[in-house]
């Protein structure tokens, strides 16, 4: 079975024996695209060679990727069967948070060769990482009026006239996203703000998991879920109230006991963990 070839975004290694070079790439990769494929028990050509899966072998790959890649990231581990039966290891990951290092040194990546950049790079990248987002949220977006959920728009200008924070009522759609400060006059472009806080299409994407335990290795719960800020918000309420169950012990006094937990039936070791992505990589 091949699985395709090296690239840009895509690196093979033969066994995780060279995990060193594997998560060398990992960064590498990051470093220059914000998010890519690292696969176990694959040759350079694409072909699955399989390799050795034990009961720790995703456990050590997570732990690898925890203690020498720096900076926020979010990435998956999965293992997986060629047609002839043989295993490997998909791992999914993406960041918008570069730099980032792998053993205390910086990579990007060139076609499939990981290279270490010089001081400059890095720099650069910090410098881009701390960027103004009050000037972000005022660029032009690729939306326009046309793009946004009315429904939505409509429901936010009347719970503020509600709540007494808006004092006009909602006319159309144009009218009330320049009023917001969301719509460029001149380009009549949303602007970055209005689409990620109005638009119908789903421009961002949430990601939301329970671990089992502090390390991270396990998911008990993983979700996607794409919408606007709005929408992202709701579902993540719906999804941490999912998680809690709710016990009520009969004491036999008037009053009764309630509690919650996460999933109480669980391990103590519990964690809820949320990350947010533009589709574009923006966010």
């Amino acid at each position: 079975m091949n699985i395709g070839k090296e690239n840009e975004m895509i690196e093979f290694q033969k066994s995780t024996s060279e995990m060193k070079a594997g998560i060398i790439s990992f960064a590498s990769i990051l470093n220059k695209h914000g998010k890519g494929e690292l696969y176990f028990g694959v040759k350079d050509n694409g072909d699955v060679i399989g390799q050795e899966i034990g009961k720790d072998t995703e456990r050590k790959i997570s732990r690898e990727i925890g203690d020498y890649i720096k900076s926020l990231i979010w990435y998956e581990i999965q293992t997986k069967y060629a047609d002839d039966g043989r295993a490997f290891i998909e791992v999914i990951f993406n960041g918008n948070n570069a730099p980032y290092s792998a053993y205390g040194k910086y990579y990007q990546r060139f076609a499939d060769e990981d290279k270490q950049i010089s001081d400059v790079e890095p720099e650069r990248l910090f410098k881009s990482r701390r960027k103004d987002y009050s000037e972000w949220e005022n660029e032009d977006s690729n939306e326009t009026a046309s793009d946004v959920d009315e429904h939505l728009l409509k429901k936010v200008i009347n719970d503020g006239n509600e709540s007494g924070r808006i004092n006009y009522e909602y006319t159309d759609t144009a009218s009330v996203l320049s009023k917001l400060g969301v719509l460029n006059a001149r380009t009549h472009y949303l602007t970055n703000a209005g689409k990620v806080l109005f638009s119908g299409n789903h421009p961002i994407l949430l990601k939301t998991a329970i671990y089992a335990s502090t390390t991270k290795d396990t998911f008990i719960k993983l979700n996607h879920f794409e919408g606007n800020i709005y929408e992202c918000i709701d579902e993540g309420i719906s999804f941490i109230l999912s998680a809690i169950n709710w016990n009520v012990s009969i004491t036999g006094s008037a009053k009764r006991n309630e509690m919650n937990s996460f999933l109480v039936e669980l391990p103590s070791f519990l964690y809820i963990s949320f990350i947010a992505f533009m589709h574009s990589g923006e966010m």
